[in-house]
């Protein structure tokens, strides 16, 4: 079962540098993926709308109202990272107007509707959740952030960039197959042309 510290590794491997077994054992190689693995995690992580990262909420109202347009904000969930879908109902259908902020240290989104229906983009962190093509495009971004922390080579840097991208695209393809694409609905002009009710 892959780990944390597995996934660090193969990004240390990557740029010559040393293993570590833990991410708080005090050496160079721990503290440099330590300072960033969560960040580079996150990014990836909004990057696009994995099916492994995919939660779905009933939001609760907060007790403070936007102070204008909106009657009502809702606190996003704390693992939020990324809003793929929001609805009115719990039948994932139709539109509505909303806009996502802050209210102080709280991600909000604020809208007139009663009730608000969240598929979003959590903060997945454990890596047998991940795919592992997610996994290794998470190592080859921690390898290129560390390329020059850790070895000091810019060359490396971009070479691991431009073969973290093409990980990250794969990853996204892996992804994206053994999907049904979510059915719109027709429409005015679509019903009034077909004469579909």
């Amino acid at each position: 079962m892959p780990s944390k510290v597995d996934v660090a590794n193969r990004a240390l491997r990557m740029v010559g540098a040393t293993r570590i077994t833990s991410f708080t054992q005090g050496t160079p190689s721990a503290n440099a993926v330590n300072d960033i693995y969560d960040e580079v995690l996150k990014e990836l992580l909004a990057s696009a709308k994995w099916k492994f990262a995919k939660k779905r909420s009933n939001l609760a109202r907060s007790s403070t109202a936007p102070q204008y347009e909106f009657d009502y904000a809702y606190a996003m969930p704390s693992d939020w990272l990324r809003t793929i879908d929001v609805h009115d109902n719990d039948q994932g259908t139709g539109t509505f107007k909303y806009r996502e902020g802050q209210a102080g240290s709280q991600n909000v989104l604020e809208t007139d509707s009663e009730q608000v229906y969240l598929t979003y983009i959590y903060f997945e962190q454990d890596p047998n959740i991940m795919t592992s093509t997610f996994r290794s495009a998470l190592s080859t971004a921690l390898g290129r952030d560390l390329a020059v922390p850790l070895s000091e080579s810019g060359t490396l840097q971009t070479r691991l960039e431009s073969r973290a991208t093409r990980t990250l695209f794969k990853a996204m393809s892996v992804d994206a197959t053994g999907s049904v694409p979510k059915t719109r609905p027709m429409g005015s002009w679509g019903t009034a042309r077909y004469g579909w009710r």
